[in-house]
């Protein structure tokens, strides 16, 4: 009896362990996967714009990622020319034309709202009312199934 309680200390032990050392991994990892350009995030006025800037830009090098999260030599020159063309003064605007129009619409990391892109915008909500209205039907009592009091 002694040795299964002996036992089952020991393996609560090496749970705990094991736990604490899973979450010193994810620490660790999070850690070590800040953005290269961390320093623009908590810098002065300009470079907060900066980053707030490249932050809805995509990466057109590595897949799903803002230029700010990424660390490829191109996002790199991205965000030295935001900083670069905000300190000479221009809007944000300005430089989101530059870029659109230098690496197509596929840079903005959110869809326009532009008639063209309407259905892109209305599809979902529209699917979800029609969810909605399946389930409300499909959740209504049918006739045949009437209290009898």
């Amino acid at each position: 009896m002694a040795t299964k309680k002996n036992l089952r200390l020991k393996i609560r032990g090496g749970v705990r362990a094991a736990a604490r050392l899973l979450s010193l991994m994810a620490i660790l990892a999070t850690l070590s996967q800040q953005p290269a350009n961390a320093a623009m995030a908590g810098g002065s006025t300009l470079d907060q714009q900066a980053y707030q800037l490249v932050s809805g830009l995509r990466c057109l090098v590595c897949s799903g990622q803002s230029v700010a999260d990424s660390n490829a030599p191109w996002a790199e020159d991205v965000r030295s020319f935001v900083t670069q063309k905000l300190s000479e003064g221009w809007s944000r605007q300005q430089v989101m034309d530059y870029l659109i129009a230098r690496y197509g619409q596929d840079i903005a990391m959110t869809t326009p709202k532009q008639p063209s892109t309407l259905a892109l915008w209305m599809v979902p909500p529209l699917l979800l009312l029609l969810l909605l209205l399946w389930g409300k039907k499909q959740l209504r009592p049918t006739g045949q199934e009437q209290r009898h009091d």
